[in-house]
């Protein structure tokens, strides 16, 4: 009855609306005059007043206290400078400021709720940063002594003082990793000042300011330090007019100077708000500068030859609308000498295409037509059973991937595709033949024959004559048999999964399938048309215990890996904490980590991962691995010192396994640095390079409370990379893995970056090591060199890159 009601009332109130709405819309078709004719006589009574919709209201702000002492005894720092940056929505900050006072007190007024980042910055004191929500309590910030840097900037042609240019110190003598301090600008003479960097520091102080190839001093900061003179605009002066591809020329575009091949930097790659112009040194030598209204740009500072090596140079433009065009390369001979190179933007092209077939084409046919880089076109459109053709016109000059495809990720499908270069006003003609003849089928099933339902093969690949490919997939059947078609008779990957969506659709079967717990396989080198495949999957072991103690809430995360296999899971404990679940590799020795969703406390201290290491779980294995007790970890003292025996101050460490939290620290003054919290089972560690000491990888117990390591010298390793031509390649990505053995984890590596003449170098931890190189683009790369070095040892290594630019 109660139902009944419900129903009913629904109906009326439903029914009360239609008579609302259609008496509003009776309303709005009558005249004004048409209304005075109906209205009733009635005598008239105080308007009620409109209420305004209602509009959450902006959260209002509160005072938020910010207290800065001295790591060194504790005093308040009055005078400190203190910026807050308040998070509001996606790309959108604001900027809060203050200094604090006697008390080393600062009060500033953001929004609750809002994630916060608070930098502090004193003369004489390192810059302290950190990411904090607004609470109630004070904030404490405790700033490290360090040495203060001054200098100054000079243009390389007058000598004078460079006024506006942005500066900046990074960490070491490598990249942009590592800030040590803000972004300061200089003054009318020139002048920077830095804060505050350890003692013993090395640093690379950069010089940044639209229109000038960046400059940069490396320096080992002590307390006699002197000032440090930084010369900005050294080299050639590279001038041009942008046109677009009817000749006129393009205002408000943004330009850059880039070696040859190199990518042109996206719009969101520089953040001016927090880092000005120092971010756009990720991926430009130059910070971009702004075409005027006659389209001119202008740069100073270009590289110059070196050794008799030429270091080619272009002009990018990118438009607002996303387009990029490149100059011709340019060269300069010497400081001061002026070439002009512009950059015009190529008229547009189109691609046709068409699909024929060995039988009728089904209806559902679709083309699509992909652009390369993000800015591009994506356009898919219906084709129809005729095959076409299909005109996708004014097409920007670029290379574009064309794609047909039938079918839908849980039926089962074809799909072909093909990379083409649209140039400049050239029409494209794409053909695809589907052939019905060529077929792959097979069928899955289990160790004991039984056919497996319900699993995906996925066939794929790319062709290397016309930079194209075709894809397939299906799910196999109740009796495990699967069959694609529609392929092209190439050599194909072959990956055989479980389909987690198999339960929900259903390919063949009336009922849904459920494969259970299988394992995947991948087999390469899979050619069509031959004899059916008989692929054989093992069914997961289990694994079965008890977690103590009962986390809350009560789910449990489960990660392995097996070299470079990786499984993981979840799982729900029973009330008495037992559990039991299909373990995630099979016939493979795991390292296994059981850690809840979030750390929970027992008694105000986070638990942390627990880790097992386990022989091989057969197929079908039932392994009852005990009470695995979750704790609060324990924690290590570190000590880094070098070869001498001396401490090794502020470098960064990193532990890498992934079933760890985040772990990251710099050694202080001492060499030391502490991590807490820790599974009681090894764990790799990555401590950062020097000048001195190479990127390492080190192995750590923490079932030891202490320990000392000693980073060795390492290997100089130097180089050059070139292409297939000899022609040396800037900009080029040189990666190496120290360590080789001792760990899998992708993040064990160092890498350096080559110059404008090809060459690189870096030291290499003594023992096993492997590099390789790979151009900007990422398309071109070299062979994997596995090298073995020692302490001390000066090693020369060529590197020449393979594959399409």
């Amino acid at each position: 009855m109660r139902e009944a009601g419900w129903t009913t009332s629904r109906r009326v109130l439903a029914g009360g609306a239609v008579l609302v709405a259609f008496g509003l819309a009776i309303w709005g078709a009558l005249t004004v005059d048409d209304v005075r004719a109906v209205a009733p006589v009635v005598a008239p009574s105080p308007a009620a007043p409109i209420a305004a919709p209602a509009v959450a209201p902006e959260p209002k702000t509160r005072p938020f206290r910010i207290v800065v002492t001295s790591a060194a005894g504790g005093a308040p720092v009055a005078g400190a400078s203190v910026r807050v940056i308040e998070a509001r929505r996606r790309d959108e900050r604001r900027l809060l400021e203050a200094v604090t006072g006697a008390d080393g007190a600062a009060v500033v007024d953001p929004h609750p709720e809002r994630s916060l980042t608070v930098i502090v910055r004193k003369l004489g004191f390192r810059v302290a940063q950190t990411s904090t929500s607004f609470t109630k309590e004070d904030l404490r910030v405790a700033l490290e002594p360090g040495v203060p840097v001054r200098g100054r900037v000079v243009m390389a042609d007058t000598g004078a003082p460079a006024a506006g240019v942005s500066v900046r110190p990074f960490r070491g003598a490598g990249g942009l990793w590592g800030a040590l301090d803000a972004a300061t600008t200089t003054g009318d003479d020139g002048r920077f000042e830095i804060a505050g960097i350890a003692a013993n520091e090395i640093a690379r102080i950069f010089a940044v300011k639209p229109g000038y190839c960046w400059a940069d001093a490396i320096v080992t900061v002590k307390e006699t330090l002197g000032d440090v003179e930084i010369v900005l605009g050294r080299g050639g002066i590279l001038e041009g007019v942008a046109y677009d591809g009817d000749g006129v020329p393009i205002a408000g575009a943004l330009a850059h100077v880039l070696p040859e091949g190199g990518p042109v930097p996206e719009a969101e790659w520089s953040h001016e708000e927090t880092d000005n112009a120092i971010d756009a040194l990720r991926g430009s030598i130059f910070p971009p500068v702004m075409t005027d209204a006659s389209g001119r740009f202008e740069f100073r500072g270009v590289v110059l030859p070196r050794a008799g090596l030429v270091a080619g140079r272009v002009a990018a433009v990118r438009a607002a609308d996303g387009r990029t065009a490149r100059s011709e390369p340019v060269t300069f001979a010497r400081d001061g000498e002026r070439q002009r190179r512009d950059v015009r933007f190529p008229q547009n092209g189109s691609i046709t295409v068409r699909v024929t077939s060995t039988s009728p084409l089904p209806e559902g046919i679709r083309v699509r037509v992909q652009r390369n880089g993000r800015e591009g076109p994506d356009e898919t459109r219906e084709l129809g059973g005729g095959g076409g053709p299909m005109t996708f016109a004014h097409l920007r000059p670029n290379k574009y991937l064309v794609s047909v495809s039938l079918g839908d990720r849980f039926r089962g499908g074809w799909e072909q595709m093909r990379s083409v270069e649209v140039a400049e006003g050239r029409e494209i003609a794409v053909d695809f033949a589907q052939d019905d003849t060529v077929t792959l089928a097979g069928r899955v099933e289990d160790q004991s024959g039984k056919g497996v339902a319900g699993v995906r093969v996925d066939f794929t690949g790319v062709r290397r004559d016309d930079d194209g490919g075709s894809t397939s997939n299906a799910t196999t059947a109740a009796d495990g048999s699967f069959s694609l078609h529609h392929l092209r008779p190439e050599s194909r990957h072959l990956r055989v999964e479980r389909d987690e969506f198999a339960s929900l659709h259903s390919v063949r079967d009336s009922t849904p399938a459920d494969p259970g717990a299988f394992e995947w396989v991948a087999l390469d080198d899979v050619r069509p048309g031959g004899a059916p495949l008989t692929i054989t999957l093992k069914r997961l072991g289990k694994l079965v215990g008890r977690i103590v103690p009962l986390p809350a809430p009560k789910g449990v995360i489960v990660t392995a890996s097996s070299g470079r296999e990786r499984g993981r899971t979840y799982f729900l404990p029973g009330e008495d904490g037992r559990f039991e679940f299909d373990a995630p590799l099979v016939g493979v020795p795991m390292r296994v980590a059981f850690a809840p969703p979030w750390t929970f406390s027992g008694d105000g201290k986070d638990i942390v991962a627990t880790v097992l290491d386990l022989t091989p779980v057969a197929a079908g294995e039932v392994r009852d691995l005990g009470d695995v007790e979750f704790t609060t970890g324990t924690g290590i003292d570190v000590t880094l010192v070098d070869a001498k025996g001396s401490p090794l101050p502020s470098i960064q460490v990193k532990a890498l396994e992934r079933w760890m939290p985040l772990r990251e620290s710099t050694t202080d003054a001492t060499g030391k640095f502490r991590f807490d919290h820790l599974p009681k089972h090894p764990f790799v560690l990555r401590v950062g390079a020097t000048l001195a000491t190479p990127l390492t990888i080190l192995v750590v117990d923490p079932s030891k409370a202490t320990a000392t390591f000693t980073i060795g010298d390492g290997a100089y390793v130097s180089g050059r990379v070139v292409d297939g031509a000899g022609h040396p390649v800037p900009d080029a990505n040189v990666t190496f893995v120290p360590g080789l053995g001792l760990t899998d984890e992708e993040d064990a590596c160092g890498w350096a970056k080559t110059d404008d003449y090809g060459e690189f170098a870096f030291r290499m931890q003594a023992g096993r090591g492997s590099v390789i190189a790979r151009d900007s683009s990422g398309k071109r790369r070299s062979e994997r060199i596995e090298i073995t070095v020692s302490d001390g040892e000066s090693r020369t290594i060529g590197l020449v890159l393979r594959g399409q630019r």
